[in-house]
């Protein structure tokens, strides 16, 4: 449940972060070292375009979660208030459901999901 002002970790539970090293100005750390002038990598190995850090504060935010069948209306509730609601007014939300039945779905299930999903203003829906 989250704490009042939307936190979910009570603040006296997390650790105080490491001070970061400091490197002399003539030295090249081990990450810019690493990094090169051409672009960063992620630690997964992807690569992505560096970014200059002009102390400029970061403009956009991106996540992915993915929702739990039976608790997924909670899930959902619990990122609109801890997470959405920081994010001021210019928020865009998308839910993309993917489904699978080996046995295939019966006509009145096709025609239920599919009144459903239109009376619902779903951008797209389809069967295949």
């Amino acid at each position: 449940m989250p704490l009042p002002g939307g936190l979910l970790i009570r603040p006296d539970h997390v650790p105080a972060p490491a001070k970061p090293e400091q490197a002399d100005d003539d030295e090249q750390t081990d990450a810019e070292a690493t990094r090169g002038s051409g672009g960063g990598t992620r630690s997964s190995g992807e690569s992505r375009p560096a970014r200059e850090d002009d102390g400029a504060a970061p403009t956009r935010f991106y996540a992915q979660f993915q929702l739990d069948r039976v608790r997924g209306a909670q899930q959902l509730s619990d990122i609109l208030e801890s997470v959405a609601a920081h994010l001021g007014t210019d928020v865009e939300l998308d839910l993309e459901l993917r489904a699978a039945n080996t046995d295939g779905y019966s006509d009145h299930a096709r025609r239920t999901v599919s009144e459903n999903a239109q009376h619902l203003n779903a951008k797209a829906a389809e069967f295949e």
